[in-house]
C-alpha cells in the first residue's frame, strides 16, 4: 500500500532507501500515547504526544485544569496535526 502524504514519497519510491515505498514499515509498530500533567502553582495543563519509546513530537501548554474528556480530545487533534503535516 502506497501512503500518499509521506514527506519521503517521491512518484512510489521513498527516497530513504530507493525501494517502493511501504509505509516506512518496521519489525516493531511504533504506538502512540498522550500524557497530561497539571501543575498547580501555574495553573496549566501540560499535553504531549509520545511513542512507545519515550520520545516526544509535540507538547503543548493549556491554561487552567482539564477534564480526562477534554485532554482526550486536544491529544486527537494534536495527532490529527502531526498526521496532517507527516510526522506519524
Amino acid at each position: 500500500m502506497i501512503d500518499i502524504k509521506c514527506r519521503y514519497r517521491e512518484r512510489g519510491i521513498c527516497q530513504l532507501n530507493g525501494n517502493i515505498c511501504n509505509k516506512c514499515a518496521t519489525k516493531d509498530p511504533v504506538l502512540y500515547r498522550y500524557e497530561s500533567k497539571y501543575d498547580p502553582l501555574n495553573n496549566v495543563t501540560k499535553l504531549s504526544i509520545l511513542d512507545n519509546r519515550g520520545r516526544k513530537y509535540i507538547t503543548t501548554e493549556i491554561y487552567g485544569q482539564l477534564t480526562e474528556i477534554a485532554i482526550k480530545s486536544y491529544a486527537d487533534e494534536l495527532a490529527t496535526m502531526l498526521i496532517n503535516k507527516g510526522v506519524l
